[in-house]
């Protein structure tokens, strides 16, 4: 799966990961409508009411199960989850493996650093996909076909 994601969708996910207090894990989810095929197309920004502490977060159950009641009214799914971690370290914790939003194959997780006060672009990012053996860090051309960003405006005017 090609993951296409607007670099106003990717800002505002961004603004959102780094509101204050700027010492705690943030996360977000990218949610999409079901297509068929081997894209996905980004169009929703999901904020759940998470547990946030310095050196992780946590979902309960309960505000996951709200956090995805819009998926079925608008026939939606999850594409991504969206989280910061506090230094440059971009990997995933035995935590974020165990604690991901899916453990479907196929599913992507991006780690911002810096609790993303520095706004990076997505490849600044940890990207992280669920294999049929766990999550990994793809890399080389799987790592550039998993995500494309797009512009969300393209103004011609003088």
């Amino acid at each position: 799966m090609t993951l296409i994601l607007s670099a106003a969708l990717w800002q505002q996910a961004l603004g959102e990961l780094r509101v204050p207090p700027h010492n705690r894990e943030r996360v977000a989810y990218l949610d999409g409508p079901k297509i068929p095929g081997p894209l996905a197309v980004a169009t929703t920004l999901t904020i759940p009411n998470a547990d946030a502490h310095e050196g992780y977060f946590d979902v309960p159950p309960e505000e996951m199960s709200l956090a995805g009641r819009h998926l079925k009214a608008f026939d939606m799914r999850r594409l991504a989850q969206i989280h910061t971690h506090p230094f440059g370290w971009v990997g995933h914790s035995e935590y974020d493996d165990e604690r991901a939003f899916s453990q479907r194959e196929g599913a992507i997780s991006i780690v911002v650093p810096h609790f993303a006060a520095c706004a990076p672009g997505v490849f600044e990012c940890g990207l992280h996909l669920r294999g049929p053996n766990g999550w990994y860090e793809p890399s080389g051309e799987e790592r550039l076909a998993l995500i494309r960003i797009v512009p969300a405006l393209i103004d011609m005017r003088p």
